[in-house]
């Protein structure tokens, strides 16, 4: 299967659903889609940045299941952030894949009220490395992964 049909196949997925665990080959496309759109700029800016765009295209799946998870039981951001007893910021940085802000206990709680458990485990062992350095995964690195 050639790129055109990877890309067109991808097309569809995303806008089906933006929550669907991406495969290595989906993350390659949209990394360099994304290089090709916005050229050697892009490359340069991540690099000063130190963002690692692989790893921002790959958490978006994540945090968009929570939104959506959070939008079917009718919550903001602040009502979960009520009912956990946590700092809003924390939620929004699970949401957004700041993993400088984030934090794994108060992501795996978060997972387990929105009833996700499941679907970050599949996720964790698609994006293996990305859940071990953020430590959303049992036996992964400590809080405050950097």
């Amino acid at each position: 299967m050639g790129k055109i049909d990877i890309r067109t196949r991808l097309n569809r997925k995303l806008r089906r659903d933006k929550a669907f665990i991406l495969t290595n080959a989906e993350v390659e496309v949209l990394v360099g889609e994304a290089r090709r759109v916005f050229g050697p700029e892009l490359a340069d800016l991540l690099n000063a940045s130190r963002v690692q765009f692989e790893n921002t295209i790959r958490w978006s799946s994540l945090g968009a299941r929570c939104q959506q998870a959070r939008a079917k039981h009718g919550m903001s951001i602040r009502d979960v952030a009520v009912a956990l007893k946590v700092p809003q910021y924390h939620l929004r940085a699970i949401e957004k894949g700041t993993l400088r802000e984030l934090k794994p206990t108060i992501a795996r709680r978060y997972f387990q009220f929105l009833g996700i458990e499941s679907w970050v485990k599949r996720w964790s062992r698609v994006n293996r490395e990305l859940a071990r350095h953020a430590g959303i995964v049992p036996g992964a690195s400590s809080e405050g992964a950097s």
